[in-house]
């Protein structure tokens, strides 16, 4: 395999032989039936961590390596702190251990979270409903229901409609999973939204050139116990002097009362939902052009740009929500200061603490 950094696709990588099997929930089988089962237990070359998505400059991933930068600095690779004790879990963890949050102060949900089971829905959501956190560093998040058989070796998914990813061949009459004979698509679809759960739904996907800017500097997220030193609609989640990468773009999610503001045609007998009460928007993420889906995935535009929004919501069923909305969210961890100390007292005030300091002679972190 060759070193370094590569870019590939989502069509992923020509296989030696033409008739291979492929691993992708975009391709079809060779005759065009939908592909609806995926294997676990396969190799799976893109989650190699060196491995980018898009343009190479704008050092952007949608796969394994966007959720490699939140895991570094969480380990304090990045020097603005000691490092947080962290555990990594999957979607079929929460399958076999529904209860398996009970023992931690937070979760985080990392990178390109886009395909959710029923069960770990739930899982969330007792969570906070039990005074839990929830960090949200991901874009596109909760979008599509998946289901497991019993040992976990295959994932089933129903995708319908093409315009967003769904398979062609995939007739409305073949949604319900073989798994549990329940309904499958999106999840909001299934009576699993994501706003209902974390505050935020998915706006679309675009390139990653935008940025977010700061709506309420005083908000304490932004001031304890350590000052963010933002000024109102001041930009953050860049690089140096705004270099690459950026926070906002390729994937990213809105409020649900963001995404009613640009549906301009509401399908018969379908209604818009009514968003919760205590969310708050510290920062919009604003990209050029302001492409974006409404709530019923239909193409719309947004005049401001808005396409991603940084929120803190105290939900009235229970749990708080620091969401960032976007895909590279954890990616400018890497980069952005003033996006370290935002971290750094949002995990404060979720109660999540550093490492103390090792003494000297110490390795605080193993080198990655």
């Amino acid at each position: 395999m060759q070193e370094g950094l590569q870019t590939v696709g989502t069509g992923g990588l020509a296989n030696s032989h033409p008739k291979a099997p492929a691993y992708s929930c975009y391709r079809d089988h060779h005759h065009g039936q939908p592909a609806y089962y995926f294997g676990t237990r396969v190799p799976w070359p893109a989650a190699n961590p060196a491995w980018l998505y898009l343009a190479p400059e704008l050092r952007s991933s949608h796969l394994m390596r966007t959720e490699l930068f939140l895991h570094r600095w969480l380990d304090g690779v990045y020097g603005d702190h000691d490092g947080y004790d962290y555990d990594v879990v999957t979607d079929y963890d929460f399958r076999c251990n529904p209860g398996m949050l009970n023992r931690y102060k937070t979760l985080c949900i990392n990178g390109h979270s886009e395909y959710w089971s029923a069960e770990a829905y739930e899982c969330v959501e007792h969570f906070l409903a039990d005074g839990g956190t929830v960090i949200a560093l991901s874009g596109n998040t909760m979008f599509w229901r998946t289901t497991f058989n019993e040992d976990g070796s295959v994932m089933e998914y129903r995708k319908y409609d093409p315009r967003i990813g769904g398979r062609g061949g995939a007739l409305i009459g073949e949604l319900y999973h073989s798994d549990d004979q329940r309904l499958g698509s999106l999840m909001r679809e299934c009576g699993y939204p994501a706003w209902k759960c974390i505050g935020l739904d998915c706006s679309g996907w675009a390139g990653v050139d935008g940025v977010y800017h700061a709506d309420l500097p005083d908000h304490f997220l932004m001031k304890e116990p350590e000052e963010a030193s933002l000024s109102h609609d001041e930009i953050f989640g860049h690089g140096p002097e705004k270099s690459q990468p950026w926070a906002v773009g390729h994937e990213r999610d809105v409020r649900a009362s963001t995404l009613a503001k640009v549906t301009r045609n509401i399908p018969a007998g379908a209604t818009l939902p009514e968003e919760p009460d205590g969310i708050v928007t510290l920062a919009p993420g604003v990209r050029p052009g302001g492409a974006t889906l409404d709530y019923f995935t239909q193409n719309t535009s947004s005049q401001d740009g808005i396409c991603a929004e940084v929120i803190y919501w105290e939900r009235p069923t229970g749990g708080r929500v620091f969401h960032a909305g976007t895909i590279a969210a954890g990616t400018v961890l890497s980069v952005d200061p003033k996006w370290q100390t935002v971290m750094r007292n949002v995990l404060h005030q979720f109660d999540a603490k550093p490492k103390q300091p090792q003494p000297k002679g110490e390795s605080a972190h193993s080198d990655l």
